[in-house]
């Protein structure tokens, strides 16, 4: 009778059980920083983000394939935190010529109207930026109406996010609000209050996931595929992508 070495008895079974191990392997997932939003990224006391923003992002990880965790902060920490981490993005910021090369993108998964809201009652018309001149309108940091606020010249009070800007613009600290309408809507039924006077519109911004510019090219390509697929299914409808 053949008998097995007592060390290949107790070596033989971990060296069959190596690949299955390094199959199992967890995919290292994406940390995707978002900017807090009543009813699109609305945090809860232990920091778990929901919404119907983080729902869209968790389709995405579903029918791309690639996991993530969401984490929802101020814009300008999301600015800093995204450069530390080529497995770092965030979602809902605008593509332009000076951000482009800075950053891998994917998408778009959203697109919206900038507006300029008024107080409520407000009788001012406001035909283009010309007749803003002399009033304050606030903005949020690293927007795209923040960038459109300054290319025109226009007196700009900047805040870290859409609730405080609302809040301002209702307490008649600023004149006016320019925002993205995709966002603001949830934010003005979160606080309530009397109708906003929506005065101008001012383009279409599309959002994008844009992320550290060293993101694995493979990475990237399932994500923008996740995103076509999302669209041909009619998913992305709600976020203004038909």
């Amino acid at each position: 009778m053949t008998r097995t070495h007592p060390l290949l008895r107790f070596t033989l079974p971990l060296l069959l059980l190596l690949p299955l191990s390094a199959r199992a392997a967890p995919e290292p997932a994406l940390t995707v920083l978002v900017y807090p939003n009543p009813g699109l990224f609305d945090v809860g006391a232990d920091g778990r983000v929901e919404g119907a923003g983080a729902e869209l992002l968790a389709r995405l990880s579903t029918v791309s394939g690639v996991p993530h965790d969401t984490r929802a902060v101020p814009a300008a920490r999301a600015q800093a935190m995204l450069v530390q981490s080529p497995l770092h993005c965030i979602f809902g910021m605008s593509r332009t010529a000076e951000r482009e090369p800075l950053f891998s993108w994917v998408g778009p998964l959203a697109s919206g109207e900038l507006v300029l809201f008024g107080r409520p009652g407000e009788l001012r018309q406001v035909r283009g930026p010309q007749d803003l001149a002399g009033r304050v309108v606030v903005a949020q940091r690293h927007s795209q109406a923040l960038a459109w606020l300054v290319a025109h010249g226009v007196t700009v009070h900047e805040v870290n996010d859409l609730v405080t800007g609302l809040r301002m613009l209702r307490a008649g600290r600023v004149d006016y609000w320019l925002v993205n309408e995709l966002a603001a809507r949830p934010v003005i039924r979160h606080l309530g209050g009397e109708p906003l006077q929506p005065l101008l519109r001012a383009g279409r911004v599309d959002l994008y996931v844009a992320c550290h510019r060293e993101l694995p090219a493979a990475l990237r390509g399932r994500l923008q595929a996740g995103v076509a697929q999302l669209r041909r299914d009619g998913e992305l409808a709600p976020f203004g992508l038909r």
